[in-house]
């Protein structure tokens, strides 16, 4: 039965993705689906209930999968500022993976004091929040997934959207979406395309220069042709990158097809 729910909610996966591979609700399918078929593995050459008791067992631990991702939040929260400075944007890891943490710790407190009524509350609270770490170790799994495949070839564009500068510079996060783009550029290069590489970023009232007049000065500096960089720095949403080209293009570069 495990093993048939676990192809089931696999093959629903794969339908979704074929069908639309940007939606996050396909790593909801894929975790459910691996979990299942995974129980199922572990069970398959057991005698009695153990497949059963493997199932149960796994939502007893699922509390202590979403104390491990607020550990890899924190750690990953913590790296950032090391490397980007202390900046809001870069707190958010941090702060989610604390506020993941704060209804175990005061339902550990509840249960070491007595009060019921606080301990159902707080388990209440607890549930949710176990219940929005699984959406986020999802997200996490299928970003991990959908980040190992290829792109697809034949672009006539190269959108990458800007992450923050300090003052003037490109940090090292934004630094490795520019090294892909051009990556992926020099890739469309050899055989035979020309894509735009557009530069999309505003400028934040802690930055010097706009995102996208930085980005696209590493852009040139590591090879791409100036007349190959498209500067958009006046969008604020990723349907703005790609709507009419008067509102939101600070190039008079006409967009692509494809965001039609």
């Amino acid at each position: 039965m495990l093993l048939i729910v676990g192809v089931g909610l696999l093959g629903v996966f794969l339908l979704r993705f074929r069908k639309d591979r940007r939606r996050l609700s396909n790593g909801v399918f894929l975790l459910l689906g691996l979990a299942f078929t995974g129980v199922w593995l572990l069970g398959s050459g057991a005698q009695g209930d153990l497949p059963v008791v493997l199932a149960g067992l796994l939502v007893l631990l699922s509390p202590l999968l979403v104390l491990l991702l607020a550990g890899l939040l924190i750690v990953n929260g913590v790296q950032l500022i090391r490397r980007e400075g202390l900046r809001i944007p870069n707190l958010l890891p941090l702060g989610l993976g604390v506020a993941l943490l704060v209804p175990y710790v005061l339902l550990a407190l509840a249960i070491f004091t007595g009060d019921i009524w606080v301990i159902v509350i707080l388990a209440s609270l607890t549930m949710a929040v176990s219940y929005l770490g699984f959406l986020f170790a999802s997200f996490l799994i299928y970003s991990l997934f959908y980040g190992s495949l290829p792109y697809r070839p034949g672009m006539d564009a190269i959108v990458v959207h800007g992450s923050g500068l300090v003052g003037a510079r490109v940090p090292p996060l934004l630094a490795s979406r520019l090294d892909r783009a051009i990556e992926v550029y020099r890739a469309e290069l050899a055989e035979g395309r020309t894509p735009l590489v557009i530069a999309s970023g505003g400028k934040g009232t802690d930055e010097a220069v706009s995102e996208a007049s930085a980005m696209a000065g590493y852009l040139v500096d590591h090879g791409v042709p100036a007349d190959c960089v498209v500067l958009e720095d006046r969008s604020t949403t990723t349907r703005e990158t790609c709507s009419s080209p008067s509102d939101y293009w600070a190039s008079a570069v006409t967009p692509p097809e494809w965001c039609w």
